[in-house]
């Protein structure tokens, strides 16, 4: 088969062009040859092909979004059981903007440390005669009656993940009851969270989030990806496009010296067939 690739999302920064990648050549594979395989094993096959051969620590999150993704819609995702639901964004005048910090991050080792981190809490739990699956088995009451158990760095780590898992429950019910200020809020609390307690910003996406968050017509903010560079996506109201995109280009070309690449973006459906 010769195949022609061509794709327009930033390769490197966080905005899960592995994953796109891998589900357009397994779709693609499958259209040609007639394989009946489900949407869901689909998905599977393209993370265990980055999780096993490229031996990255992620999650199912890109190839599961890159396969069930629907227009103008989110997915929240259970990913234990992958029950999936479609949530209607509320409103036509939403648009997201990614902006492309235009740091190239090597998040590799640091996903792989943090997935360390993460089982190193699991068996600290364990031998406090505390038996769970994933951290994702915690609610907040939980945590805090046995952050002590935890190391200060490891402790960090375990504060992000539950306190992330409640955000996104959260956010799907600002989502559903079309609480744009709520949503925008949490996913500035979810950066928050992922600079100082996760570990995974840096100074350039940390000026992003800062120059963006209280700028006029920008509902939230939050890096995306692994982190250590790459890109910020901003919920934001589409008549303030222009605005925004001149302001935070303009800002952040004076702090940090770079210059950024801003995209507005639209939400899209995920593979399919182009007749």
């Amino acid at each position: 088969m010769n195949a022609t690739i061509h794709g327009t999302i930033p390769i490197g920064s966080g905005m899960g062009s592995s994953g796109a990648f891998e589900v357009a050549i397994a779709f693609t594979l499958k259209e040609l040859n007639s394989i009946n395989i489900s949407k869901v094993e689909m998905a599977k096959i393209c993370f265990r092909a980055e999780r096993d051969f490229l031996e990255i620590e992620t999650g199912i999150m890109d190839q599961f979004t890159s396969v069930f993704g629907e227009k103008d819609s989110a997915l929240f995702i259970d990913c234990r059981s992958l029950d999936f639901e479609v949530i209607n964004f509320p409103s036509n005048e939403i648009k997201l903007l990614v902006i492309d910090s235009n740091v190239k991050r090597a998040a590799k080792s640091a996903l792989n440390k943090r997935k360390y981190e993460c089982n190193k809490a699991i068996d600290i739990l364990e031998s406090n005669n505390i038996k769970i699956e994933a951290l994702r088995d915690l609610d907040p009451d939980i945590y805090e009656k046995v952050k002590g158990f935890f190391p200060k760095t490891i402790a960090k780590r375990v504060k992000h993940i539950v306190y992330e898992n409640q955000r996104v429950l959260l956010a799907k019910k600002a989502l559903e009851n079309g609480d744009l200020n709520a949503l925008g809020r949490f996913m500035n609390e979810s950066h928050v969270s992922l600079s100082r307690d996760y570990e995974v910003s840096c100074k350039e996406l940390d000026e992003i989030f800062n120059i963006a968050r209280n700028l006029k017509g920008v509902y939230g903010v939050r890096m995306t990806g692994a982190g250590f560079g790459g890109c910020v996506i901003a919920l934001i109201n589409k008549y303030y496009e222009k605005y925004l995109i001149e302001k935070i280009s303009k800002q952040y070309s004076l702090r940090v010296g770079k210059n950024a690449s801003i995209y507005p973006c639209d939400i899209s459906n995920g593979a399919l067939r182009l007749n």
